[in-house]
């Protein structure tokens, strides 16, 4: 069984977790379960999931990559800044994180599909403990990963210029909402969705990867771009969609409460902070919405070598 106290600290920790409450640390469901449970544990766990996507990073960059140096050569892209050990490791990395991702948050979000709405987003407090210790851990776990993932690939992409704007704003907006989630130790299933729209990411990682090398006529080239699209309807457009209307139906309803909520119980650790909601609530919006664009362009892009196809 979990233990029912909240982890020592060091004494400069307990000050320091005093000043800045959050993570899980009243949550006694599931704290002994997540790695990230109190401040403290947050920042060793980031640390040391960042030091082990740098090294998966560096080492496709310098160990995999000189591997298939000379058959890329044979392969050149159209495009100078798809050239090299970076957009290679780039790449890789992004396929570990997807699938590392994925593997985490695939069965958890599908068990809580069928929970109560206060078991999928409320702080795992109050509701069924012994379920969320067991479904809500590995989706919580996935969330550190894929931060570390977002912070090592930012840093990577500013430090040897390959990553662009819009990808910038991505990931400082997804390294923010994973931050605000975690500290009110929340949202387990509209996490697990989110985690789980990294499945397109697989095959768009190969699209990306060979369109300016193979060409788009390529067969290959083809079906990974249509199996992504697929994938991104499904996951993105779909799965997606469904848990932030039933995380805004949650907060409606009252299912989610926050620190200004008037009700009779007083458990401050079971409420939210409403500042920290209205963020998350505009970062779900701007998901969709960003979805939505990429959507438009894939559309076009479809319609583009559908229509290629055809003169053919």
């Amino acid at each position: 069984l979990p233990s029912t106290q909240p982890p020592s600290h060091s004494f400069g920790c307990r000050i320091l977790c005093a000043a800045m409450p959050g993570w899980c640390i009243d949550g006694n469901c599931i704290c002994s379960q997540v790695w990230w449970c109190g401040l403290n544990e947050f920042l060793l766990a980031s640390g040391g999931l960042c030091v082990i996507w740098a090294s998966i990073y560096h080492a496709a960059a310098w160990i995999v990559y000189p591997c298939f140096e000379e058959r890329l050569k044979q392969l050149p892209s159209k495009y100078p800044n798809e050239e090299g050990r970076h957009w290679f490791a780039s790449h890789i990395q992004s396929c570990v994180n997807a699938f590392w991702v994925v593997y985490m948050a695939a069965v958890p979000t599908w068990q809580l599909a069928w929970a109560e709405p206060e078991v999928q987003f409320a702080p795992p407090n109050s509701f069924g403990c012994e379920f969320q210790t067991v479904a809500i851990r590995s989706v919580a776990n996935g969330a550190l990963v894929f931060f570390g993932h977002l912070l090592v690939d930012l840093s990577c992409g500013l430090v040897y210029k390959f990553i662009t704007p819009t990808i910038i704003v991505h990931h400082i907006a997804f390294l923010c909402f994973v931050v605000l989630v975690t500290y009110n130790c929340f949202a387990a299933y509209l996490a697990g969705w989110f985690l789980l729209m990294e499945v397109s990411t697989i095959f768009l990682n190969y699209y990306s990867f060979f369109r300016n090398r193979l060409g788009s006529k390529d067969w290959t080239v083809r079906l990974s771009f249509g199996v992504f699209v697929v994938t991104f309807v499904a996951f993105r457009c779909i799965g997606g969609v469904f848990a932030g209307i039933s995380f805004f139906r949650a907060i409606y309803n009252g299912q989610v409460l926050t620190v200004s909520s008037k009700n009779e119980t007083p458990a401050a650790p079971d409420k939210v902070v409403d500042w920290h909601l209205v963020l998350i609530c505009t970062g779900v919006v701007f998901t969709f919405v960003l979805n939505a664009a990429w959507l438009h362009g894939m559309v076009k892009k479809t319609m583009k070598i559908k229509s290629s196809a055809q003169q053919e």
